[in-house]
């Protein structure tokens, strides 16, 4: 079980972890249970597609991680919360590439009803989201 703060709702179930380019085409992923924190999955992700500079969302916020990804000579950003000190310019900066990845997620819901995957296990459910990067990126580099 786990919580979507955004929505303000507990969820069953599976979730995913993407990594997306600049051009919104997905180069990464990860599945997990609804209950695995977020954090957890980033190096399966970093692993799967080395980049050296990575936004996440709020969710993957963590100075250890954060710490552990500099080591790695990888700058990991992510959006402080509401009561942390941040740059205005920095906020807005994060927050003006953050909104073409939600619009990316949005794009997925309403062409492919992403949250309703109706695959009946894990690999069901990880051909229907593979199918589904499949199309948006033919569609985007066509």
């Amino acid at each position: 079980m786990g919580y979507n703060a955004t929505k303000k709702q507990w969820f069953y179930g599976l979730k995913g972890h993407f990594q997306v380019t600049n051009q919104g085409i997905v180069v990464a992923y990860s599945i997990s249970a609804a209950s695995i924190h977020d954090i957890r999955l980033v190096p399966e992700l970093i692993d799967q597609y080395a980049c050296p500079h990575v936004l996440a969302d709020v969710g993957y916020l963590s100075q250890p991680l954060k710490d552990q990804l500099n080591q790695r000579h990888i700058d990991f950003w992510t959006p402080k919360r509401r009561n942390m000190p941040q740059s205005r310019l920095i906020s807005t900066l994060l927050k003006c590439q953050r909104r073409m990845i939600e619009t990316l997620f949005s794009r997925w819901q309403v062409l492919f009803h992403a949250e309703h995957n109706r695959g009946r296990c894990l690999r069901g459910f990880k051909s229907r989201l593979e199918q589904l990067l499949f199309v948006d990126t033919w569609q985007l580099i066509n």
